[in-house]
């Protein structure tokens, strides 16, 4: 256990370490790593052009095309009330997601360590682009500290507004339902109170934005259900079971990284099973499990789902159709949000285990990277594609069975080398989610 520091003590972590980064980006740009620096057309890049066109002149649809219709509207409407360009929004944006943060910290009080361990992940920098991570994870946190603190107005306000800024009824209906139903044992689960509470507290909210999206929609371009098509038709995101191997998008730094989110959902997925198999035969979870925390691990499960699930074949790819499951947007799905760093926190808080555990957890990874190359044994140049993530994870797992400090605060310059790097490459025109 840890003596948490007080609000302020928070507040001066984070910006310590979002001035890292800033010096470490920098750093790096005058050293030659980075090519370049964050500027307009760097940053309005990917579906910033969407949201920016949304703003600017509200949605359009393109029937089976990509189109702006794909896309939740908050953001974008925040975006133009604001008339802020590209960099200042990315600034907006920076700002939303570190009050944010601290918020989500004074309610939580992780390690300051963990909070470094989140904050230099790779992708975390998508919180400073003209994208709408930041105010759903602004939105989100609302709703964790309503929930924690049993608000509902809070709970409804922030699930409102979060289905306003992306499409969240298949992630967090599962996480809140699972949460209700799971804290109880099996034969409470069916019993009116508990569906009233999940019908008025949750459902309702999140349906009430996907309808507005739906009329905000009709009313613009004809179609209330014009989000859904462009989706379906124009980025191929409809149901399907998954095709393996799996594909990252090319076999590349960017795609081992992918693979390494692949490893952070199936994680969560065994947490998740864990529970709900001890749900079901025992009837109940244990009482050291906070209900946000089953919440984050249902979400992350349910992300991984929407990988594996609804991108089958993607047929959206330079080279044309593609005949395996691939993995874009796992990125975004898995690190840009609250409920990664809720469940690092639970990970991290937990004592520790044997470190002799750490071989079964190298076996079962490897094991793993066989979803992505039924071969990649056979050969020590394919062994070495395929298991670079392993020794990307493998520092965060010593951390965890070791606890010692010094390694834990050596990963977090690592991790912001690599954020860095995602962010100049994202700026380069290279599709990093």
């Amino acid at each position: 256990m840890h003596h948490p520091p007080g609000p302020y003590r928070y507040l001066l972590y984070l910006l310590a370490y979002f001035g890292c980064f800033v010096l470490t980006y920098y750093g790096l740009y005058s050293l030659g790593y980075l090519d370049r620096l964050p500027t307009e057309e760097g940053l309005v890049k990917w579906d910033a052009g969407f949201y920016r066109s949304i703003a600017d002149k509200g949605y359009e649809y393109a029937g089976g095309q990509p189109a702006s219709a794909g896309f939740y509207p908050l953001f974008a409407y925040i975006w133009r009330l604001t008339g802020l360009s590209g960099v200042g929004i990315s600034l907006l944006n920076a700002g939303v997601f570190l009050a944010a943060l601290w918020g989500l910290c004074v309610t939580l009080r992780p390690h300051p360590l963990t909070l470094g361990l989140y904050f230099s992940l790779p992708f975390v920098f998508f919180f400073y682009t003209p994208l709408s991570e930041a105010w759903f994870f602004a939105f989100a946190t609302l709703a964790i500290v309503g929930l924690l603190r049993q608000q509902r107005w809070v709970v409804f306000a922030g699930l409102l507004l979060s289905g306003l800024t992306r499409p969240t009824f298949l992630f967090l209906i599962p996480a809140l339902v699972g949460m209700e139903l799971m804290l109880r044992p099996p034969r409470e689960a069916l019993g009116w109170a508990v569906w009233r509470k999940i019908l008025s507290w949750y459902l309702l909210p999140v349906g009430l934005a996907a309808a507005t999206v739906a009329v905000i929609q009709y009313l613009q371009v004809g179609d209330a259900f014009a989000y859904y098509r462009t989706q379906s038709e124009g980025w191929g995101r409809q149901f399907g079971l998954p095709v393996f191997p799996l594909a990252g998008g090319g076999e590349n730094f960017l795609s081992r990284l992918r693979t390494a989110n692949v490893w952070i959902g199936v994680l969560a997925a065994a947490f998740g099973l864990t529970w709900l198999v001890r749900w079901l035969v025992r009837g109940r979870i244990g009482t050291d499990l906070r209900p946000v925390e089953l919440v984050a691990v249902i979400y992350l499960c349910m992300c991984l789902v929407s990988i594996l699930f609804f991108n089958p074949e993607w047929k959206w790819m330079m080279e044309g159709e593609y005949g395996a499951t691939v993995l874009t947007g796992i990125n975004r799905y898995l690190q840009p949000n609250p409920f990664l760093f809720i469940f690092m926190i639970f990970l991290f808080d937990r004592p520790r285990g044997p470190l002799l555990y750490l071989v079964p957890l190298l076996l079962l990874t490897h094991l793993l990277w066989f979803a992505f190359d039924f071969d990649y044994y056979e050969h020590i140049r394919k062994y070495l594609v395929i298991s670079y993530v392993t020794f990307m994870i493998l520092p965060y797992w010593a951390y965890y069975y070791l606890r010692w400090k010094p390694l834990g605060y050596a990963i977090i310059p690592a991790g912001l080398y690599f954020q860095c790097l995602m962010f100049v490459m994202f700026m380069g025109g290279v599709h990093v989610d």
